[in-house]
């Protein structure tokens, strides 16, 4: 068949890939709630991005992010420039934009996307 040839290709130039639930998301667990919150800070989980490919033995890796993903992915690769070799953000709002606009008709508007934060 032509396209196990494609996928041998692809399989042979794609080294590892994975998709881990941030925590909180998913099947992953919530960690112990802080009273400023910096448990779910993006620093902080970003951070756990690198700890768990450096215990999966990658020292280097291409971050992809989407949505609220996308926020840690471009924390990741800030504070972690030497880490993550490639970036790819999906539709990412950029936080200082959505922040400017944010006024009180929006508020009440989308008061329970505040809930998610």
């Amino acid at each position: 068949m032509q396209g196990n040839r494609y996928k041998r290709v692809l399989a042979a130039r794609l080294v590892a890939w994975g998709r881990p639930d941030m925590r909180g998301y998913g099947q992953s667990g919530k960690a112990r709630i802080l009273p400023d919150h910096s448990q779910q800070s993006k620093r902080v989980v970003a951070a756990d991005m690198v700890r768990l490919m450096d215990a999966l033995g990658h020292s280097t890796f291409a971050a992809v992010g989407h949505d609220r993903g996308c926020y840690v992915a471009l924390r990741l690769a800030l504070d972690h420039p030497d880490t993550v070799s490639r970036l790819v953000v999906i539709d990412g709002v950029p936080i200082s934009e959505a922040l400017a606009r944010c006024d009180a008709t929006f508020a009440r508007n989308w008061y329970h996307w505040f809930f998610f934060a």
